[in-house]
């Protein structure tokens, strides 16, 4: 059985359509379970009507609001699945998500499947294929560049439920980017990771996507890469992999900061280019050459990720044209 984890806050606009393609799969082995995290619009009623439409396919677990890692977390205690998959409410499934994944996982042996997906744009309605990188059955100590090849969002994956249950992985609660931690820790542990070459989520690009929107949240992104730090940082690795793992923080903390031209405050802009770059400097105090960031960032990219005052330079620009 799969166990479909579907946290709920406020969307009541997209929650049905969701729901329907959950119910819609070609694999009926699959039950859902729905947290509704303290919505106060119609989203209570509506998993009210579904959950007696659809008794033993829809279960409703109804909590005060604590945020999505809560809710998730309370997915994979109720879960009673074989595997555990975890959709976002305002999002849609292909009728052969469950089939597919769990086909792959069960023929081969996998801990985590992988699948492609389509991001699909609110106010147009257009679809654009993303294509996870091809990879074989595999795992991370093999692959190192799993780290970067596979999206840090829950919602393209199926995970053995015992794997995430026995090494106590978790979403981070309280945090923005709790869905990071949570992915990164998934690979590593996944004695066993495949993909299946399909696109099988349609996750929906709605206005005011984070992209485009930032606030102090952003400040977040700290915590949660300390935690993936002590994470590697607490078992064996190979060099490649420890190269791995500091350029994913590298890469993520320069994503943020081109845009902090996005962020609300000036000031909150200018402080978190500042920390970042004091963050690399104390816990990767080589970053400029690790040789994975150097051999995929252009010279004209480096020189402006390299140094703080050009990256300040730059979002002040871009703040002032926007």
């Amino acid at each position: 059985m799969l166990s479909v984890i579907i946290p709920v806050y406020n969307t009541e606009k997209y929650l049905e359509a969701c729901l329907d393609s959950v119910l819609g799969q070609t694999c009926g082995d699959i039950e859902a379970i729905v947290v509704n995290d303290g919505s106060t619009d119609g989203s209570a009623s509506i998993l009210s009507r579904y959950e007696e439409r659809y008794p033993g396919k829809i279960r409703a677990v109804h909590q005060d609001n604590r945020g999505i890692g809560a809710v998730r977390n309370r997915g994979v205690i109720e879960a009673r699945g074989k595997y555990i998959a975890f959709i976002d409410s305002d999002d849609r499934i292909d009728v052969k998500y469950c089939e597919a994944l769990c086909r792959k996982a069960e023929e081969d042996g996998l801990d985590m499947a992988v699948c492609d997906y389509y991001e699909v744009d609110e106010k147009t309605g257009e679809k654009a294929y993303v294509k996870v990188a091809q990879f074989e059955p595999t795992d991370l100590n093999k692959e190192p560049r799993l780290l970067f090849d596979i999206n840090t969002s829950p919602w393209n994956k199926i995970y053995r439920t015992d794997m995430l249950r026995e090494r106590q992985i978790c979403f981070p609660e309280n945090v923005k980017y709790e869905d990071v931690g949570f992915t990164l820790k998934a690979i590593a542990s996944a004695a066993r990771i495949g993909k299946v070459d399909l696109p099988l989520v349609y996750y929906l690009i709605r206005e005011g996507s984070e992209t485009k929107v930032m606030d102090r949240k952003v400040y977040d992104i700290f915590s949660v890469l300390d935690d993936i730090r002590q994470f590697f940082g607490a078992g064996q690795m190979s060099e490649e992999l420890r190269e791995y793992v500091e350029w994913f923080c590298i890469n993520r903390l320069m994503v943020y900061n081109i845009q902090q031209r996005y962020q609300k405050s000036a000031e909150d802009a200018d402080r978190f280019i500042e920390e970042s770059f004091s963050y690399l400097e104390r816990h990767f105090p080589e970053w400029r050459r690790n040789r994975q960031y150097m051999k995929k960032d252009g010279i004209l990219k480096r020189i402006l990720k390299n140094n703080r005052f050009i990256m300040k330079s730059y979002v002040k620009i871009a703040r002032r044209a926007k």
